[in-house]
């Protein structure tokens, strides 16, 4: 739903994620995935020297190509909230990233591996149990134990506030 480009955000609407009342077609176009443009949202520099940076968020909904860019109507108070969702969806996302790390955990051991590679982490579990494989899944790196036993991304990693 996000692309950036040239300084700037834009948020897309998909078939199954689409403003409220939004009635126009979304079609692939150029892409391999159907999208259709909504909102922009452009970082404002704050007072000189700050670091702070104001998020201005411009609706202006494609509507499936059906209006011409010089003849568009305003945007509609669905079209608005759902891109106001999105911003801060994208905000909570990022305030999480910055806030929180991920740790590796040892499911076998309970401590705390401060491997700098994942494979010193695999090592560390070789320890206590033969690891079979290795496979980057759908839910991440999975670990394939001996004796049948299987570790997933949601077993070892723990997330904390950053310090």
């Amino acid at each position: 739903l996000y692309d950036s480009r040239s300084g700037v955000i834009n948020i897309w609407c998909s078939p199954r994620d689409k403003p409220e009342g939004y009635g126009y077609e979304i079609r692939r176009g150029a892409l391999n995935h159907p999208r259709d443009y909504v909102a922009t949202i452009v970082p404002r520099r704050g007072d000189s020297g700050s670091s702070t940076v104001d998020l201005e968020l411009q609706v202006d909904p494609e509507r499936g190509g059906t209006e011409p860019l010089e003849h568009r109507a305003e945007p509609t108070a669905g079209e608005r909230r759902w891109a106001k969702e999105k911003l801060d969806e994208l905000i909570e996302m990022g305030e999480e990233e910055g806030v929180f790390e991920e740790v590796l955990i040892c499911p076998l051991c309970g401590g705390e591996v401060g491997a700098n590679t994942f494979n010193g982490f695999v090592e560390h579990i070789a320890t206590h149990v033969e690891v079979d494989s290795v496979k980057m899944e759908v839910k991440g790196k999975v670990l394939h134990l001996a004796g049948g036993r299987t570790l997933f991304p949601s077993d070892y990693i723990q997330k904390r506030a950053r310090k």
